[in-house]
This record gives C-alpha cells, structure tokens and sequence, in this order.
C-alpha cells in the first residue's frame, strides 16, 4: 500500500464491491479466509500457547471481524493513511497477544 497506492485502494474497494453480479464471485474468492475450519492447517500454530479453555475458533473470529470493521471504517474516507493503519494494527496484536496468549511461566495444571 506505500508502494503502490493506486493499487492498494483499487483491492480494497474491490473487497467492498457492491455490485450484485460482481460481489458474488468475489466474496467466494473470499470466502475461504475467513473459514476458520478451512485455514487451521495451514495455521499450523500450537494451542499451548493460548491461555486453557480459549475458544480458538471464537479467537480467529474475533480478529476477522475486528479487522474487517477496521478496514471497512478507514476505507469510507479515500484518504486513509497507511502508516496509522500499520500501527493501528500492531497495536490490535499486541492486545490481542496480551489476552489470548499465555503469560510467561503459566502452564497447565497436572504438567
């Protein structure tokens, strides 16, 4: 998106599409990120990282979403500034990191 503008907002608008006949194929292309059940494998990620009982398919939705409504916000004004949306990001992991993932030295009880 910095390095390519035109670009970047020629994807996003595209994500967004609304004409009918075009929005259909576009959100089946789509549609395979956002299935959890789908993308797991090649998530390849250890559930001992995360905190016990963590619903990980609710956590993955969760970070979907949020992201998806960020980007849908930003995108209503043309001039959305990339590097903001780069932090804005980064600070939405690390929020995300502090309440999914386990804190240093926990483990699970009977280990």
């Amino acid at each position: 998106m910095r390095r390519y503008p035109e670009i970047g907002k020629f994807t996003l608008k595209v994500y967004y599409e609304k004409d009918p006949e075009v929005r259909a194929d576009i959100q089946k292309s789509i549609a395979k990120y956002a299935d959890f059940k789908q993308n797991v494998k090649q998530l390849n990620f250890d559930s001992s990282q995360f905190v016990p009982g963590i619903d990980i398919e609710m956590m993955y939705n969760d970070m979907y979403w949020a992201s998806e409504g960020y980007i849908w916000e930003k995108i209503q004004d043309e001039k959305y500034d990339v590097d903001m949306m780069e932090r804005d990001f980064l600070k939405m992991v690390d929020f995300w990191k502090s309440i999914y993932l386990r804190k240093e030295g926990e483990h699970d009880e009977g280990n």
